[in-house]
Protein backbone atom coordinates (compact mmCIF):
# COMPACT_ATOMS: atom_id res chain seq x y z
CA UNK A 1 0.00 0.00 0.00
CA UNK A 2 3.13 2.64 0.69
CA UNK A 3 4.33 1.85 -2.62
CA UNK A 4 1.07 2.84 -4.54
CA UNK A 5 0.75 6.54 -2.49
CA UNK A 6 4.55 6.72 -3.41
CA UNK A 7 3.60 6.70 -6.90
CA UNK A 8 0.63 8.66 -6.54
CA UNK A 9 2.66 11.36 -5.15
CA UNK A 10 5.17 11.00 -7.80
CA UNK A 11 2.55 11.30 -10.79
CA UNK A 12 1.16 14.47 -8.47
CA UNK A 13 4.72 16.20 -8.91
CA UNK A 14 4.75 15.42 -12.32
CA UNK A 15 1.48 17.10 -12.63
CA UNK A 16 2.79 19.96 -10.77
CA UNK A 17 5.98 20.39 -12.76
CA UNK A 18 4.05 20.87 -15.83
CA UNK A 19 0.91 22.68 -14.69
CA UNK A 20 2.39 24.68 -12.16
CA UNK A 21 5.59 25.25 -13.57
CA UNK A 22 6.60 24.61 -17.06
CA UNK A 23 3.61 24.70 -18.61
CA UNK A 24 2.58 28.40 -17.29
CA UNK A 25 6.33 29.94 -18.09
CA UNK A 26 6.26 29.18 -21.73
CA UNK A 27 2.35 30.46 -21.87
CA UNK A 28 3.11 33.12 -20.33
CA UNK A 29 6.35 34.05 -22.39
CA UNK A 30 4.50 33.26 -25.48
CA UNK A 31 1.77 36.00 -23.42
CA UNK A 32 4.50 38.65 -23.07
CA UNK A 33 5.80 38.39 -26.32
CA UNK A 34 2.30 38.74 -28.40
CA UNK A 35 1.65 41.90 -25.82
CA UNK A 36 4.92 43.69 -26.51
CA UNK A 37 5.18 42.56 -30.35
CA UNK A 38 4.03 44.24 -33.14
CA UNK A 39 1.44 43.06 -35.87
CA UNK A 40 1.78 43.56 -39.17
CA UNK A 41 -1.59 42.61 -40.18
CA UNK A 42 -4.71 41.85 -39.10
CA UNK A 43 -4.32 38.13 -40.41
CA UNK A 44 -1.48 37.53 -38.23
CA UNK A 45 -3.47 39.04 -35.24
CA UNK A 46 -5.90 36.83 -35.85
CA UNK A 47 -3.80 33.89 -36.16
CA UNK A 48 -1.79 34.93 -32.71
CA UNK A 49 -5.15 35.10 -31.03
CA UNK A 50 -6.54 31.52 -32.98
CA UNK A 51 -3.08 30.17 -31.78
CA UNK A 52 -3.70 31.56 -27.68
CA UNK A 53 -6.93 30.60 -27.34
CA UNK A 54 -6.16 26.85 -28.19
CA UNK A 55 -3.05 26.33 -26.12
CA UNK A 56 -5.06 28.47 -22.92
CA UNK A 57 -8.04 26.02 -23.66
CA UNK A 58 -5.67 23.43 -23.46
CA UNK A 59 -4.18 24.57 -20.68
CA UNK A 60 -7.14 24.85 -18.50
CA UNK A 61 -8.55 21.69 -19.45
CA UNK A 62 -5.21 19.42 -18.69
CA UNK A 63 -4.55 21.41 -15.41
CA UNK A 64 -8.48 20.85 -13.84
CA UNK A 65 -7.95 17.44 -14.75
CA UNK A 66 -6.60 15.30 -11.22
CA UNK A 67 -3.75 14.54 -10.89
CA UNK A 68 -4.26 11.23 -9.89
CA UNK A 69 -3.26 8.91 -12.92
CA UNK A 70 -0.87 11.31 -14.00
CA UNK A 71 2.11 9.65 -15.38
CA UNK A 72 5.30 10.37 -17.30
CA UNK A 73 3.25 9.22 -20.67
CA UNK A 74 0.84 12.21 -19.72
CA UNK A 75 4.22 14.59 -18.47
CA UNK A 76 6.19 13.86 -22.33
CA UNK A 77 2.94 14.44 -24.35
CA UNK A 78 2.66 17.82 -22.53
CA UNK A 79 6.03 18.63 -22.89
CA UNK A 80 5.54 17.63 -26.53
CA UNK A 81 2.96 19.73 -26.90
CA UNK A 82 5.25 23.04 -24.84
CA UNK A 83 7.47 22.05 -27.75
CA UNK A 84 5.29 22.48 -30.54
CA UNK A 85 3.81 25.99 -28.96
CA UNK A 86 7.53 27.40 -29.09
CA UNK A 87 7.48 26.41 -32.21
CA UNK A 88 3.83 27.82 -33.64
CA UNK A 89 5.09 31.24 -31.33
CA UNK A 90 8.27 31.19 -32.95
CA UNK A 91 7.02 30.80 -36.95
CA UNK A 92 4.87 33.54 -35.66
CA UNK A 93 7.91 35.69 -34.74
CA UNK A 94 7.23 36.81 -31.09
CA UNK A 95 10.87 35.10 -30.08
CA UNK A 96 13.36 38.53 -30.39
CA UNK A 97 16.84 37.39 -30.93
CA UNK A 98 19.68 36.36 -33.08
CA UNK A 99 18.90 32.56 -32.09
CA UNK A 100 19.62 30.41 -35.22
CA UNK A 101 16.57 28.10 -34.71
CA UNK A 102 14.04 31.15 -34.13
CA UNK A 103 15.61 32.92 -38.02
CA UNK A 104 15.19 29.35 -39.79
CA UNK A 105 11.26 29.19 -38.28
CA UNK A 106 10.52 32.43 -38.99
CA UNK A 107 12.14 32.40 -42.10
CA UNK A 108 9.72 30.09 -43.38
CA UNK A 109 7.02 32.78 -42.59
CA UNK A 110 3.42 31.87 -43.08
CA UNK A 111 3.86 28.39 -44.37
CA UNK A 112 5.93 27.40 -40.90
CA UNK A 113 2.78 28.80 -38.54
CA UNK A 114 0.06 26.51 -40.73
CA UNK A 115 2.76 23.60 -40.20
CA UNK A 116 3.43 24.01 -36.84
CA UNK A 117 -0.22 24.63 -35.91
CA UNK A 118 -1.18 21.67 -37.75
CA UNK A 119 0.92 19.59 -35.43
CA UNK A 120 -0.91 21.00 -32.34
CA UNK A 121 -3.83 20.14 -33.53
CA UNK A 122 -2.68 16.67 -34.71
CA UNK A 123 -0.62 15.93 -31.31
CA UNK A 124 -3.37 15.24 -29.02
CA UNK A 125 -5.86 12.74 -31.08
CA UNK A 126 -2.24 10.41 -31.83
CA UNK A 127 -0.83 10.83 -28.72
CA UNK A 128 -4.59 9.37 -27.07
CA UNK A 129 -4.65 6.86 -29.88
CA UNK A 130 -1.29 5.50 -28.96
CA UNK A 131 -1.98 5.32 -25.37
CA UNK A 132 -5.24 3.61 -26.27
CA UNK A 133 -7.29 6.02 -24.55
CA UNK A 134 -10.44 5.99 -27.12
CA UNK A 135 -13.96 5.97 -26.15
CA UNK A 136 -17.28 7.90 -28.02
CA UNK A 137 -16.32 11.05 -26.63
CA UNK A 138 -12.59 10.85 -27.83
CA UNK A 139 -13.31 10.24 -30.62
CA UNK A 140 -15.67 12.86 -31.67
CA UNK A 141 -12.83 15.41 -30.14
CA UNK A 142 -10.65 13.77 -32.57
CA UNK A 143 -13.28 14.44 -35.14
CA UNK A 144 -13.08 18.08 -34.01
CA UNK A 145 -9.13 17.88 -34.31
CA UNK A 146 -8.93 16.67 -37.93
CA UNK A 147 -11.42 19.40 -39.18
CA UNK A 148 -8.85 21.65 -37.53
CA UNK A 149 -6.50 20.01 -39.17
CA UNK A 150 -7.72 20.66 -42.47
CA UNK A 151 -8.12 24.17 -41.55
CA UNK A 152 -4.39 24.32 -41.71
CA UNK A 153 -4.36 23.05 -44.37
CA UNK A 154 -6.17 24.93 -45.87
CA UNK A 155 -4.58 27.87 -44.78
CA UNK A 156 -1.38 26.21 -45.68
CA UNK A 157 -2.60 26.23 -49.21
CA UNK A 158 -3.63 29.73 -49.04
CA UNK A 159 -0.10 31.34 -47.79
CA UNK A 160 1.81 29.05 -50.82
CA UNK A 161 -0.89 29.57 -53.42
CA UNK A 162 -1.20 32.80 -54.78
CA UNK A 163 -4.16 32.85 -56.67
CA UNK A 164 -5.89 31.86 -53.30
CA UNK A 165 -3.59 34.53 -50.77
CA UNK A 166 -5.79 35.99 -48.13
CA UNK A 167 -8.84 34.54 -48.48
CA UNK A 168 -7.56 30.62 -47.91
CA UNK A 169 -6.01 31.82 -44.49
CA UNK A 170 -9.02 33.34 -43.80
CA UNK A 171 -10.93 30.39 -44.33
CA UNK A 172 -8.33 28.12 -42.54
CA UNK A 173 -8.88 30.51 -39.18
CA UNK A 174 -12.63 30.44 -39.52
CA UNK A 175 -12.61 26.41 -39.90
CA UNK A 176 -10.42 26.32 -36.94
CA UNK A 177 -12.02 28.87 -35.19
CA UNK A 178 -15.58 26.51 -35.87
CA UNK A 179 -14.08 23.41 -34.73
CA UNK A 180 -12.68 25.59 -31.41
CA UNK A 181 -16.15 26.73 -30.66
CA UNK A 182 -17.45 23.39 -30.72
CA UNK A 183 -14.68 21.72 -28.74
CA UNK A 184 -14.90 24.51 -25.73
CA UNK A 185 -19.25 23.10 -25.73
CA UNK A 186 -17.64 20.17 -25.25
CA UNK A 187 -15.16 20.59 -22.01
CA UNK A 188 -15.95 19.08 -19.02
CA UNK A 189 -18.15 16.06 -20.63
CA UNK A 190 -14.93 13.82 -21.02
CA UNK A 191 -13.41 12.04 -18.38
CA UNK A 192 -9.95 10.45 -19.07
Amino acid sequence: MGGKTGGAAKNNRLHIYMFGLFYPAVLGTLVYGFLTSEQDSWLDFAFIILALAYFLIQFGENALKTADGYGWADFLTNAAELMVMILVFAALGLFVGNRAWVIAIACHGESARWLALFAAFALPPVTRTIRCKISDEHIRLGMLSLLACAGSVVGLLGSVMPELNYVGQWVGILIITAAMVTYIGSIGKISE
